[in-house]
């Protein structure tokens, strides 16, 4: 499966209750993931049930991602056992935790991921647009994606938002600093701090 998206980095205070629309879950989907190298990964999800029912039953999955020069990630995907993936997920080099909303919007799919770390605190949010092939960018905004944005990822610096590299809590709080100080700059410079800052980034 080819995977043609884009990111969005947003702000924390945003509210999945003003999702709105076509919400194919009424309950977020608790994540639990692994990765085991640079390209491979294994998931844990388990959907939340109505209040004071217990979680669904979880599913495993093995992943296996890379690039493509045009842009798009070609995604190779397997059902695993609950016993290869606790196995796996001990040895993952990196591990991350969250809550995933899923809605479709003016023909395409989104996902808005709350990330947690091990404590339960939440440090990062940011959403995902799945578009059909051959779509540079969304027919539209939904509004709680419109009105929390703090950066669209570059497509050409998508992999610096990975949810690998966001799984590093310390690396993903200085992203969140960096936007946080922009916004406070004055209109006319900010284009030009957000560059500067996301280059010194970027650098190390």
């Amino acid at each position: 499966m080819i995977e043609n998206e884009i990111k969005y980095v947003l702000k924390l205070t945003t509210n999945p209750d003003d999702i709105g629309g076509d919400v194919e879950q009424n309950f977020p989907a608790h994540i639990s993931q692994g990765y085991l190298d640079k390209s491979a990964r294994i998931r844990k999800t388990q959907f939340q049930a109505p209040v004071g029912l217990k979680l669904r039953d979880p599913f495993y999955k093995f992943t296996y991602k890379f690039a493509l020069p045009t842009g798009e990630v070609e995604e190779f995907e397997k059902s695993i056992g609950q016993d290869e993936f606790d196995r796996c997920f001990e040895l993952a080099q990196n591990k991350l935790f969250k809550h995933r909303y899923t809605f479709k919007h003016d023909g395409a799919q989104w996902d808005l991921d709350y990330f947690y770390d091990p404590n339960g605190t939440l440090y990062f949010v940011m959403a995902e647009c799945e578009m059909p092939s051959g779509w540079d960018k969304p027919k539209s905004l939904p509004k709680v994606i419109r009105d929390n944005i703090l950066m669209v990822v570059d497509r050409n610096n998508s992999a610096q938002y990975s949810s690998k590299k966001i799984s590093n809590v310390e690396y993903a709080k200085s992203l969140i600093s960096v936007f946080t100080k922009v916004e406070k700059v004055k209109p006319r410079k900010t284009r030009e701090s957000m560059r500067e800052a996301r280059a010194a980034l970027l650098s190390k």
